[in-house]
């Protein structure tokens, strides 16, 4: 049951990445700032289930978090998204690109959830 939780989570959330990297493309052009949406999104909504539903089923656990956040969220974009900013010389877009996706989906969650991870 684990493992369908995680696949149909990750489909899902696969998904959306995908459509808003479709809607990013159409409006700037680019797609680092759906990169850029997705794991600020990603990372507000992890840390506002962990602290909201601390008590998740393991099932919802797997479907959400691993499965749709997991599907949603990219590491590895936004590595490879910064590499390519700073291979075409746009060393400033890449630490803006860094910068945001840190500030807004670390950061940003700290500030507005923190206070119930302790």
């Amino acid at each position: 049951m684990s493992m369908l939780m995680v696949f149909l989570g990750g489909g899902f959330g696969s998904l959306l990445r995908f459509g808003f990297c479709k809607l990013s493309y159409s409006i700037w052009n680019e797609i680092w700032p759906a990169t850029c949406m997705v794991n600020i999104l990603g990372s507000l909504t992890y840390l506002f289930l962990a602290t909201r539903f601390p008590s998740m089923s393991p099932q919802y656990n797997e479907l959400i978090k691993i499965g749709i956040l997991g599907g949603l969220t990219t590491f590895s974009t936004f590595s490879y998204e910064i590499f390519l900013l700073v291979q075409k010389g746009q060393l400033a877009n890449a630490v803006m690109v860094f910068g945001l996706n840190i500030l807004f989906g670390v950061v940003m969650g700290i500030w507005i959830f923190g206070q119930k991870l302790v």
